[in-house]
C-alpha cells in the first residue's frame, strides 16, 4: 500500500513538478502536495506536519539556500531535498552544511524515490536521537535525586582502592559526613575478621568485571559501633564515566540481629521438635499432600531417615496401609478446607512389613494475611493403646459370649439403676425382644409403680452403702405375672478411683427348687405318720434330682468336647489341604497333630501294595528322648499280620485299650520295643484304621503314658474321623504322584515315537525318490516309447508317490518338532517378500482352476523376526489348503496389523498358545469361499492325520499334517493360527505373529 506523503513544491515550472511527484509515486508513495513559488507563499505554507520540501534551486524571487535559512529560523526539522537542472558543486556544498537533506539533477529524477526514503529516514533517526537525549537528561536528573534521597548509600572506590565518593546517605547510615572519608582506605573502617572475605570478593570481581557480587561484613560507625552491612559491588572501572568500583549498601544491623534471634529460636525449635517422641511434619497442600519436612522420629519409628522420606515426597502414602488409604485421603481433603485441626487415627507399615497405628493431627499454616502456606501435623505411635483396644475388645467378646451363655439373668445397672449391660435370659424375664431394647431403661419401665420402686431402693442402697446382696432368695413376678424364686448376688460396681458408677446382678431362677422343696414341706407337713414309708420315695426324687444336675453337666461337658474336637478337625483339614504333595511331610504333619491333640505318643503305618508288610512312616512324641528311641526301634518293615496294627488291618476294627497295665503292655508288644516301655511306660492305647475310598491304608495309633486319662469311645470315633481325612489326604498325594510319574512316562514316549518317525521317515524317503525318479524316467520315454496305459499307470504311480513323499516329509517336520531338534534361524523378514515368494508358486494352481486370486498388502514394509523357511512353509500350507477346497470362486491373501484394542484371546479353534504380551501384531489372512467345516469339525484340522469325515474332503488329497505342522511351527515362531469358517461359505485361517 503506498506510503502517504506530505509535500511542498517550490518550483515555478508545473510540468517540473508533475515530473518530481510521477517519481515519488513510481516510489510507493502517495504524494499530498502543494506547490509555491514565492518566499510569501513558502513561509505561509511551512507546517511541522510537512513530511518533505522539494526545491528548485533557483525561483524568480529567491533561491534555495534563502529557504533553507527560513526554515532554519522557524526552528522546523523538515527533509530538504534540492532539485535543480544544474548546480555547481559549491553550491551543493553550501546546500548540505545549511542543513540540505540531498541534491538531485533533473535529468536524474530516477533516484528521488530513494532520496526521500534516505531523509525521510534520516528524519526519523534524528527524532529519535533527541527523544533519547531527553529521556537521558530526565533519566540523570531522576537518578541524581534518587542517589541524594535513597535510603540506600553509595559508595565509589578508585583503583587505588581509595572512597572518591560517597552518596548523602552515609551521614544517616554511618554518622559520616561524605567529605570526611573520601580519600580514605575503607579496609580501615572495615571489622578485622571481615577484611579478608571482602577483599576476596574485590579480587573476584576484578577477575570477573562482567558480573555483580553481593558481600555482608561490619563497618564501623562514626560512634564507634559496629554496624552490619549488605552491599551490592559492581566492577565500572572500565567506564569512562564512572572509573571506579561502585558500591550499592544498606544497614543490615537489626535484620542480622533478628536472624540471630531466628536461628537461635530455629535451633531451640528444631532440637524441641527432634526430640519430640512423635513424628513432626510439614507436607505440600497439593492433591496428595506432598511431604515437605519431616522429623527424626520418623527413622526410629518407621525405618526410614529423613533424607529418604523427603526424596520421595509420596513416600507416606507408599507406606499408608490400603484399607486406610481412602479415610486418610478424605481427612485431607478437609484438613485443607478447615481452619481448624483435623484428627484421624490410620495405620502405616514400616520399612520391614510391620503395621504401626498413628494418632495424627493436623493443621493448615497460613501467613500474616491468611493465606495457606502449607499443612502441618504429628503423629502419634497409638500401637500399643490399638493392641490394647483390640485386647479390651476381644474380652468384651469373650465376655458377652460368657454372659450370653449363662442360665442365669445378668445384667449391669448405672447409678439411676438403668440398665447398661444386659444378657438375653434378662431380657426375655422382662418380656423384651433382645437385650439392647432394655438398655438405658429402668425397671419403671417394665413393672407396676410399687415393684420398680422396691427394686430401686434396694439397689440404690447397696450402691451408697456398698454392702452386697449374695444369696438372698425372693418371690418376683416377670412381666407377664408368672411367679418365679430367684437367689439374687448384687454387688455395687466401682471405677479404678474406687467411685460408685453403677451395680452387677446375678439372679438365678430357683423356682423349680423352690418348687420342689416347697412339695417336700407340704408333704412332710401332710405325712407326718407316713414319713418312714415315703422316705425312700424322696430320697429316690432327690436322686433323680441329682442325677438330672449330673447329666445335664455331662451333657455340657460333652457339648464343649464336640465343639474342641470340631476346632481341632477343621484346622487338620486345613493343614492336610495346606500340605505340599510329597507324601513323607504329609506323614509328619498328622503325626504331629495327633500328638498335639490326643495323646503322648503317635504312630502312623502305611501297608505295603501286596498287604505283606507294613511299615512305621511317621512317629511322633511330646518327649525329644521318647521320639529318637522310638526312631530307632521302629525302623524296619514287619509282617502285616503282627501286633495291634495287624489286628487292626485285619480286622477293619479300632482297638480301643482305655486301661492296660504293665504286665498287658508287656504282653501286647515286641520284645524288641520294650525298652520303650522300660523309659516311657503305656497307661491308655487307641488304634483305628487308616482308610481311604473304603480301602485300607495302614493304621493309625496312640497312647498315652500315664494313667488316670483313659481313652473311650468319644476318642475312638474323633480317631477315626481324623484318620479318614488323613488317609483321603494320603490317597491324594499318591494318586497326584502316579498321574506326575504317568505324565513323565507318557512324554518320553512320545519323543521315542517322534525319534521312530525321524529315523523311519529317513529310511522311507530313500527308496521313495528312486522309483519317484526312475517313474519320471520312464514318463519322459528316455527307455524307449509307452502305450497308452503304461503311460496312465505310470501317472498314478507318480503321482502317488510324490503324495506319499509329502507325507513322509510332513511327518519328518512333525518329528524334528515334537522331538526338539528344529533349529530355527530368526532374521528380520519382510513380510511382503516371503508372500510374493509363495504366490508366485501357487498361483498357477488357483489359476488352473479358474479362482480369483488375490494379494492385499500395504505398501510399507512390514518387518517381523522370524525364520523365513518356515513362515513359508506355514503359508505354502495355509494357501494350498484354500485353493484345493475351493472349486470356483476368490482365494484372497492378505497382509496387515491388527488394530489396537483388537481381541488377542487364544480362544479360537486350533488357536496355538502364545502372544500374551501386548506387542503390535501382524496377520497373514488366507480367505476363501470353499466348501467350509462344521464346528464341531475344526479342532480336528490339527491334530495328526486329522481331516473331516466327509466324502466331499476324502476325494480331496491331503495328508492330515499340513495344518497340525502349521500350528507347530507358528508356536515355534512365538505366533498362533486362528480359525473362522462356516459350512458352505468358506474358511479363513489367520497366522497371529509379533511385528519387529
Amino acid at each position: 500500500m503506498p506510503a502517504p506523503l506530505h509535500v511542498l513544491i517550490l518550483e515555478d515550472q508545473p510540468d517540473d513538478a508533475e515530473l518530481a511527484l510521477h517519481e515519488l509515486r513510481r516510489a510507493g508513495f502517495a504524494p499530498e502536495w502543494r506547490r509555491v513559488d514565492t518566499e510569501a507563499e513558502y513561509l505561509a505554507a511551512l507546517d511541522p506536519a510537512l513530511d518533505l520540501i522539494l526545491a528548485d534551486y533557483s525561483l524568480p524571487q529567491f533561491d534555495a539556500l534563502r529557504a533553507l535559512e527560513l526554515l532554519r529560523a522557524r526552528g522546523l526539522d523538515i527533509p530538504f531535498i534540492i532539485v535543480s537542472g544544474t548546480i555547481g558543486e559549491d553550491i551543493a556544498v553550501a546546500a548540505m552544511q545549511r542543513g540540505a537533506a540531498d541534491y538531485l539533477i533533473k535529468d536524474r529524477l530516477a533516484r528521488l524515490g530513494a532520496a526521500v526514503g534516505h531523509a525521510l529516514q534520516q528524519r526519523r533517526l534524528q527524532a529519535e536521537k533527541l527523544r533519547a537525549d531527553q529521556l537521558l537528561k530526565a533519566s540523570e536528573q531522576r537518578f541524581r535525586a534518587l542517589i541524594e534521597h535513597a535510603p540506600d548509600g553509595i559508595t565509589m572506590i578508585d583503583g587505588g582502592g581509595k572512597l572518591q565518593y560517597a552518596s548523602p546517605s552515609t551521614l544517616r547510615i554511618l554518622g559520616y559526613d561524605p567529605s570526611e572519608i573520601i580519600g580514605r582506605d575503607p579496609s580501615e573502617l572495615t571489622h578485622p575478621d571481615d577484611i579478608e572475605r571482602l577483599w576476596q570478593v574485590l579480587n573476584d570481581l576484578v577477575r570477573h568485571p562482567e558480573q555483580t557480587f553481593t558481600a555482608q561484613y561490619r563497618f564501623r560507625h562514626k560512634d564507634g559501633a559496629w554496624r552490619w552491612i549488605e552491599s551490592t559491588i559492581s566492577n565500572l572501572l572500565a567506564e569512562p564515566s564512572v572509573g571506579a568500583i561502585v558500591f550499592n549498601y544498606r544497614d543490615i544491623t537489626e535484620r542480622k540481629q533478628a536472624e540471630q534471634a531466628l536461628r537461635a529460636a530455629e535451633t531451640k525449635y528444631r532440637m524441641l521438635i527432634e526430640h519430640i517422641p512423635a513424628i513432626v511434619y510439614q507436607a505440600a497442600l497439593d492433591e496428595t499432600s506432598s511431604t515437605l519436612y519431616v522429623n527424626e522420629q520418623v527413622e526410629a519409628v518407621l525405618g526410614f531417615t529423613q533424607a529418604e522420606w523427603v526424596a520421595d515426597p509420596q513416600r507416606w502414602l507408599k507406606q499408608l496401609h490400603p484399607h486406610d488409604l481412602d479415610q486418610v485421603l478424605a481427612g485431607v481433603t478437609r484438613a485443607h478446607a478447615s481452619d481448624t485441626s483435623i484428627r484421624s487415627e490410620f495405620r502405616m507399615l514400616t520399612r520391614d512389613g510391620q503395621v504401626v497405628w498413628f494418632g495424627d493431627e493436623a493443621i493448615v499454616v497460613r501467613d500474616a494475611d491468611g493465606r495457606p502456606l502449607f499443612l502441618q501435623g504429628i503423629m502419634l505411635d497409638i500401637t500399643a493403646r490399638k493392641h490394647a483396644e483390640e485386647m479390651l475388645e476381644t474380652e468384651r467378646y469373650w465376655l458377652r459370649i460368657l454372659i450370653e451363655s449363662l442360665p442365669d439373668l445378668v445384667f449391669l445397672k448405672d447409678t439411676e439403676s438403668r440398665f447398661i449391660i444386659a444378657n438375653k435370659v434378662t431380657a426375655q424375664f422382662m418380656g423384651a425382644a433382645s437385650p439392647e431394647a432394655i438398655l438405658g431403661k429402668s425397671d419403671f419401665d417394665f413393672y407396676p409403680q410399687d415393684v420398680a420402686a422396691q427394686h430401686y431402693a434396694e439397689e440404690q442402697q447397696i450402691m451408697r452403702s456398698g454392702e452386697p446382696v449374695i444369696g438372698r432368695e425372693k418371690p418376683q413376678r416377670d412381666v407377664a405375672g408368672r411367679l418365679h424364686w430367684l437367689s439374687t448376688i448384687k454387688l455395687p460396681l466401682h471405677d479404678h478411683h474406687g467411685r460408685t458408677i453403677g451395680m452387677i446382678g446375678i439372679e438365678q431362677n430357683i423356682t423349680a427348687r423352690k418348687q420342689a422343696e416347697d412339695q417336700i414341706r407340704q408333704l412332710n407337713a401332710d405325712l407326718e405318720q407316713r414319713v418312714a414309708d415315703r422316705t425312700a420315695d424322696l430320697a429316690r426324687a432327690n436322686a433323680e434330682l441329682q442325677a438330672e444336675i449330673v447329666e445335664r453337666l455331662q451333657l455340657e461337658a460333652r457339648i464343649k468336647q464336640h465343639a474342641d474336637r470340631a476346632i481341632e478337625l477343621a484346622e487338620l483339614a486345613r493343614l492336610l489341604a495346606e500340605a505340599n504333595r510329597e507324601l513323607q511331610p504329609l506323614f509328619d504333619t498328622i503325626a504331629q497333630h495327633i500328638v498335639q491333640l490326643l495323646g503322648d505318643a503317635c504312630t502312623l503305618t502305611i501297608l505295603s501294595d501286596d498287604w505283606k508288610l507294613m511299615q512305621v512312616k511317621a512317629i511322633a512324641h511330646v518327649d525329644a528322648e521318647g521320639m529318637a528311641l522310638m526312631r530307632a526301634l521302629l525302623t524296619e518293615p514287619y509282617p502285616a499280620h503282627e501286633g495291634l496294627a495287624g489286628l487292626v488291618v485285619q480286622s477293619g476294627q479300632a482297638v480301643l485299650m482305655p486301661l492296660i497295665s504293665a504286665e498287658q503292655a508287656q504282653a501286647r508288644i515286641k520284645p524288641a520295643y520294650r525298652p520303650y516301655l522300660a523309659r516311657f511306660g503305656m497307661a491308655s492305647v487307641l488304634m483305628v484304621p487308616l482308610r481311604a475310598r473304603g480301602r485300607i491304608l495302614g493304621t493309625l495309633g496312640i497312647s498315652r503314658v500315664e494313667a488316670g486319662r483313659p481313652y473311650t469311645e468319644a476318642d475312638q470315633l474323633f480317631l477315626q474321623d481324623v484318620a479318614d481325612r488323613a488317609g483321603l489326604a494320603i490317597e491324594n498325594a499318591r494318586l497326584f504322584a502316579a498321574e506326575q510319574q504317568a505324565r513323565a512316562e507318557a512324554e518320553r514316549a512320545n519323543r521315542a515315537k517322534s525319534a521312530f518317525l525321524a529315523s523311519m521317515s529317513h529310511e522311507l524317503r530313500t527308496p521313495l525318490n528312486a522309483i519317484i525318479g526312475f517313474t519320471g524316467t520312464l514318463l519322459m520315454k528316455l527307455p524307449g516309447p509307452l502305450n497308452a496305459d503304461q503311460e496312465k499307470q505310470l501317472t498314478i504311480v507318480q503321482r502317488s508317490g510324490k503324495h506319499l513323499l509329502t507325507l513322509i516329509n510332513d511327518l519328518l517336520d512333525l518329528a524334528r518338532i515334537e522331538s526338539g531338534n528344529v533349529e530355527l534361524q530368526l532374521e528380520p523378514v519382510v513380510c511382503q517378500d516371503v508372500i510374493a515368494g509363495v504366490v508366485e508358486n501357487l498361483r498357477p494352481l488357483a489359476e488352473q482352476k479358474g479362482q480369483r486370486f488375490a494379494v492385499v498388502a500395504p505398501a510399507e514394509p512390514i518387518v517381523v523376526s522370524s525364520d523365513q523357511r518356515a513362515l513359508g512353509q506355514i503359508l505354502i500350507n495355509l494357501i494350498n489348503n484354500a485353493i484345493k477346497y475351493t472349486d470356483a470362486g476368490d482365494v484372497q491373501v492378505e497382509l496387515r496389523r491388527r488394530a489396537q484394542g483388537a481381541d488377542q484371546s487364544a480362544e479360537h479353534a486350533g488357536t496355538a498358545p502364545g502372544l500374551s504380551r501386548p506387542e503390535r501384531l501382524v496377520e497373514f489372512v488366507v480367505r476363501d469361499t470353499g466348501i467350509g467345516i462344521r464346528a464341531e469339525d475344526q479342532a480336528k484340522l490339527f491334530t495328526e492325520f486329522g481331516r473331516v469325515a466327509s466324502a466331499e474332503v476324502r476325494a480331496r488329497e491331503g495328508t492330515g499334517l499340513g495344518l497340525r505342522l502349521s500350528r507347530q511351527l507358528a508356536t515355534l515362531l512365538g505366533g498362533r493360527i486362528e480359525l473362522q469358517s462356516e459350512l458352505g461359505k468358506g474358511s479363513t485361517f489367520t497366522l497371529v505373529l509379533i511385528e519387529g
